[in-house]
């Protein structure tokens, strides 16, 4: 499942208004924006989970969803496992499931302009100056194996601009 899903840490951006969720969209193939929409301008025929938390009977509930129409099915043995050790480390409250990035270059997410969202963009685009003034948060990791066969974390970081 490691290939397929990162960790990320579980966070709100906004409370969101009856009918709509956090909803990702691909604006061109290097950004990616989250935002509230409303279920009325969603083809329901194409959403998929995006990213899911624990809730309180202890299973996973997706959280934020996108179009791809490639839904990631969780593997009830790693849910359950997972589940447990989230649990066991009084984690189930801070780590939600994210889909792997690792498969894309670095990227860096930004707090859309309304303030209700996210814009991912890959860290090229950005200028250092850009990214030195503001103070960078970990939200997230995604997991590859690395040179050596190992399977290996990397980190990946929000600016609140």
């Amino acid at each position: 499942m490691h290939i397929k899903l990162g960790a990320g840490l579980l966070h709100r951006h906004d409370t969101l208004e009856d009918g709509t969720v956090m909803f990702h969209e691909l604006q061109s193939p290097e950004s990616d924006i989250c935002v509230p929409k409303a279920f009325s301008s969603i083809d329901m025929d194409k959403i998929t989970p995006n990213s899911w938390f624990m809730n309180q009977d202890g299973r996973f509930q997706a959280f934020e969803y996108d179009a791809s129409g490639r839904a990631t099915q969780l593997d009830p043995a790693f849910a359950s496992d997972l589940a447990e050790f989230l649990k066991a480390h009084n984690l189930e409250k801070r780590i939600s499931i994210i889909p792997n990035p690792s498969d894309r270059e670095d990227f860096i997410e930004f707090t859309h302009p309304s303030g209700r969202g996210t814009i991912s963009v890959p860290l090229r685009l950005i200028s250092e100056q850009n990214i030195e003034t503001s103070e960078p948060v970990i939200t997230g990791w995604s997991f590859h194996v690395n040179e050596m066969g190992l399977l290996s974390a990397k980190r990946i970081m929000s600016v609140p601009l």
